[in-house]
């Protein structure tokens, strides 16, 4: 009879044994299903971050980009600004040449002027441009003196000069009129008189002054 009654209770725990071990099979069930899930948000959040890393490195190419075209921008604008001041010398230097030329065209006390004037050699060319016909020439003490009086504040008129080759036997090369001075210089600009022009202007040319008619 004991045996039986053991047997029994053997029985009942077995019962109960299964019975909690199926429960834990259906919390391990779940359990296993908590991991798959999870486990699917991992890969899940694993793709959300590669795709922001991904949009980070797009957005990090895109701010280098505009760094870049505003490096462009600004090199642009300083050189246009460098344009702008080249320019605006340029225009300072034309008006300035404007005033020389209007006040080589003041009246001035002519006989003066032609009595100051002597004929001879005034200067050597420097520079010459066929292109824009003008020569630049290095003038002497001696003519900026008579052209524009001892303490040379009068004005000068448009002279002419005749230019030469400085050999013996003087050929004459052109014509040229006196257009603007630079006196810190002693350089003078002369525009070429092309219907006396015989022969391409040299440096070294001499520029002689002779005497001319009053108008």
């Amino acid at each position: 009879m004991k045996t039986r009654s053991q047997l029994k209770e053997i029985r009942i725990e077995l019962v109960e044994t299964i019975q909690e071990l199926n429960k834990l099979k259906g919390v391990h069930r779940e359990r296993l299903k908590e991991i798959v899930e999870l486990k699917a948000e991992i890969v899940k959040l694993k793709d959300e971050i590669q795709q922001l890393k991904n949009k980070i490195a797009e957005l990090e190419k895109e701010i280098q980009n505009l760094k870049d075209k505003i490096a462009e921008h600004e090199a642009t604008i300083k050189k246009q600004q460098e344009t702008i001041a080249d320019r605006e010398a340029e225009i300072k230097a034309l008006k300035k040449r404007i005033e020389e030329l209007i006040r080589g065209t003041t009246p001035v006390n002519l006989p003066v002027f032609l009595t100051r004037m002597t004929p001879g050699r005034k200067g050597t060319v420097v520079d010459v441009s066929e292109e824009w016909n003008y020569v630049v020439i290095e003038v002497s003490d001696q003519f900026l003196d008579e052209l524009l009086g001892k303490e040379r504040q009068d004005p000068f008129l448009p002279v002419e000069f005749i230019i030469r080759r400085p050999d013996e036997h003087g050929k004459v090369v052109t014509k040229a009129k006196l257009v603007s001075l630079k006196l810190d210089k002693k350089l003078a600009v002369a525009d070429i008189l092309l219907p006396w022009k015989q022969t391409s202007i040299k440096k070294g040319d001499a520029v002689l002054y002779e005497h001319q008619p009053q108008p």
